[in-house]
């Protein structure tokens, strides 16, 4: 998205967002909703206050878990798939994902599944290409 294209969506001007760009200025707080919105996120991490991945151990019944995948590519293409875990394993073939099979993510799904037996849940993939693209897996 340009400069352009940004300032129009959020109803401000070009060199509001050339000084967010280049840490000249801050967009208003109003702002940072609409932001955060528009590029699938929190305010706090827009903010730079990243929560650190939570990762723990549960003795839940897996099938009673939901695998959740959220894809953001720079071109503002977004994937967010929902599946019961107990799906997950019928859908997962030779460590791939069936249902993402038109995406370009190389994430073996049959570690994930022995990590989520083992009892780990939380987030637990965070990728952020250097192009745009991020994608974030959790199991809760």
């Amino acid at each position: 998205m340009t400069q352009e294209q940004l300032a129009e969506k959020l109803g401000v001007t070009n060199q509001s967002v050339s000084k967010w760009e280049n840490d000249i200025n801050a967009p208003d707080i109003s702002i940072l909703i609409m932001l955060a919105d528009l590029y699938d996120t929190t305010v706090d991490s827009l903010l730079g206050r990243e929560k650190q991945p939570i990762v723990s151990t549960t003795t839940k019944n897996i099938d009673n878990l939901i695998l959740k995948i959220k894809i953001l590519s720079n071109d503002n293409d977004k994937v967010n798939i929902n599946l019961p875990f107990s799906l997950v394993k019928v859908f997962v073939k030779d460590g791939n994902l069936s249902v993402l099979k038109d995406k370009n993510i190389d994430i073996d799904f049959n570690q994930l599944i022995k990590l989520v037996e083992e009892g780990v849940v939380g987030e637990l993939v965070d990728i952020q290409s250097g192009d745009g693209d991020t994608v974030k897996i959790f199991i809760e």
